[in-house]
């Protein structure tokens, strides 16, 4: 199986096992914002996102090194495996009790206090999911990952209309959400015995000091990124109200559960491109730059749709309390066109070797997100927050592509920009002539105004075609 071909295959089972793990997780949000109302919702989503700025420091980014050492020697899996967990035990324990100890010298209601406590017992479990899927990804068996969440998201939404239809509150839900990531860890584990026979722990010894030096920078990458994408809703607390929490994370969450399109691509490409850049600088180059066409197809008419629908959106998902969010999710959608270009720039600088760069680029998207968030979210509340967000993925994008333009040809990429932009201008002029109307049908002819414009301006041409028919045609054939 070719790397091009391992790619779309692992992105095919990806894509389709978030398709309805993200389905299942909207289904979740939406008996969520009902069952809680706009004052618990955003009980609920800030103390997640108090919980997830800290515990990201219990990885320490031993997840993404993981990876790309275990895809690159698969033999050694046991031995990695040895020393990462011991470490990850050590670091979750501190972290969760250094949560708990915090929590006594901040001045939040009783609730949201009580809702961090077991947030922090809830992603301790988490994290240790999270480390036996970084395996399976190494592996490339990714239908493993699929079988995983699919069972945690299923099951979380069945213990919320359970408790829902018990007339149960937030903090009995949350115990119910700890056992249901328990029962996650033991899934991924016993999946992760396929890929060892007999682990041997080492407690301390040079390998891992060697995961510590050579993980920060993941680590960096993933605090910056977590603190950047968070602290917005820790300040709409800070200053505003728990109604304007669940306002702002009621459009957040819509956002967010569209992500998943460029992480199932990153994800896939991570372990080729890692090994392609070392063998193959060619075969690198034309997949990124192949990766990178695709993802901008997605990119901008998702932003430019998603800005221009955002009221009936809303109306169509939400109580109609929720609908102040609706200037959330307009600018929300623009950072997210951002977004998906920063994954795939993040990916590609990881697999050459670069991660220390990206981290730096990270701190300082994470120092403007910060910066714009103290400043804007007191005066402007959720305009201030969304705009914050926007500013800081921009950055992003831009100092990374700063970089990995030196791996590539110059000047492959204004034209395809240029034209993508054609495009996505068009669909929303078409949007906007038409003006009022179903929501459903709104979307349908965005979508084929998109698509004719992409192949009248050969965004994507009979070559893109024969790619992806030579693909399946080479999967038929190892199949036979």
């Amino acid at each position: 199986m070719t790397s091009a071909h391992r790619i779309i295959r692992n992105s095919a089972i990806l894509f389709s096992s978030h398709v309805f793990t993200k389905l299942l997780n909207l289904a979740l949000v939406l008996v969520l914002t009902r069952m809680l109302g706009s004052a618990g919702f955003g009980v609920y989503t800030f103390a997640f996102a108090f919980v997830i700025m800290f515990m990201v420091l219990a990885n320490l980014g031993i997840n993404s090194l993981l990876t790309r050492d275990v895809a690159r020697e698969k033999s050694r899996v046991n031995e990695f495996l040895g020393y990462s967990l011991p470490l990850l035990l050590i670091l979750s324990l501190v972290v969760v009790g250094g949560i708990n100890v915090f929590l006594f010298v901040l001045p939040f209601d009783a609730q949201s206090i009580a809702a961090v406590r077991i947030f922090s017992l809830y992603l301790f479990f988490d994290n240790f999911s999270r480390h036996f899927i970084a395996v399976f990804r190494a592996f490339e068996r990714m239908e493993f990952e699929a079988y995983t969440n699919l069972s945690e998201r299923f099951i979380m939404l069945a213990v919320t209309l359970i408790f829902w239809r018990l007339g149960l509150g937030l903090i009995p839900l949350l115990w119910g959400f700890v056992g249901v990531e328990f029962l996650k860890m033991a899934i991924s584990f016993y999946f992760l015995r396929r890929f060892f026979q007999q682990l041997h722990f080492r407690w301390f010894g040079p390998e891992t000091r060697r995961m510590i030096q050579q993980a920060y920078p993941f680590a960096l990458m993933i605090i910056f990124g977590t603190v950047a994408g968070r602290i917005d809703t820790v300040m709409l607390k800070i200053f505003h109200t728990n109604q304007m929490v669940g306002y702002y994370n009621a459009a957040h969450k819509l956002i967010e559960s569209l992500t998943f399109i460029p992480e199932n691509i990153v994800i896939a490409l991570f372990p080729a491109l890692s090994v392609l850049f070392v063998q193959d600088r060619s075969q690198f180059r034309n997949i990124f730059q192949r990766t990178f066409q695709y993802i901008l197809m997605l990119a901008l008419p998702l932003a430019a749709g998603l800005f221009l629908l955002a009221r009936p959106i809303m109306q169509l998902l939400f109580e109609p309390e929720y609908l102040a969010g609706t200037i959330a999710l307009r600018w929300l959608a623009v950072a997210l066109g951002f977004t998906f270009l920063k994954y795939h720039f993040m990916i590609t600088l990881n697999s050459v070797g670069k991660q220390h760069r990206f981290a730096a680029i990270a701190a300082v998207s994470m120092l403007i997100n910060v910066g714009l968030n103290a400043w804007w979210i007191p005066r402007h509340g959720l305009l201030g927050a969304s705009l914050a967000t926007v500013v800081s993925e921009a950055s992003a994008v831009v100092l990374s592509f700063l970089l990995v333009q030196a791996y590539f040809q110059p000047g492959w990429l204004s034209g395809l920009v240029f034209r993508n932009l054609l495009a996505a201008l068009g669909m929303a002029g078409a949007l906007l002539l038409v003006g009022s109307a179903n929501l459903f049908l709104l979307i349908a002819l965005a979508a084929s105004v998109y698509l004719a414009l992409v192949f009248l301006l050969r965004v994507f041409t009979r070559d893109d075609v024969n790619y992806f028919l030579s693909l399946v045609q080479q999967k038929i054939g190892n199949r036979e």
